[in-house]
C-alpha cells in the first residue's frame, strides 16, 4: 500500500513533466475506438460487422500500447521506492 501511495504522490510530477501524457492519450484513444465500435455493434449487420471487429481490435491495440507506455514510465518510479521490510 505504501508503494501505491508513493506512486500517487509522484503522479503530479510525472504529469507535469509530460512523461505520462502520451500513455494517457493512447489509453483514451483506445477507449474511444472501443466506444465507436460498440456503437456500431448495436446495429450489427453483415456489412458493418467487419468494421466493428476491426474497431475492437484497433481499440485493443491502441489501449495496449498506452498501457505499455504507462508501464515503461511508472516502472522506474516503482523501482525507486525503497522497500520497507515487514515487521
Amino acid at each position: 500500500m505504501e508503494m501505491l501511495n508513493e506512486i500517487v504522490a509522484r503522479l503530479p510530477q510525472l504529469l507535469s513533466s509530460g512523461e505520462l501524457l502520451p500513455a494517457l492519450l493512447l489509453i483514451g484513444a483506445g477507449t474511444s475506438i472501443f466506444l465507436i465500435a460498440d456503437n456500431g455493434a448495436q446495429g450489427f449487420g453483415l456489412l458493418n460487422g467487419i468494421f466493428v471487429i476491426l474497431g475492437y481490435l484497433a481499440g485493443a491495440l491502441v489501449t495496449a500500447a498506452g498501457l505499455y507506455q504507462a508501464y515503461l514510465t511508472l516502472a522506474p518510479v516503482a523501482a525507486a521506492i525503497p522497500v520497507v521490510p515487514a515487521s
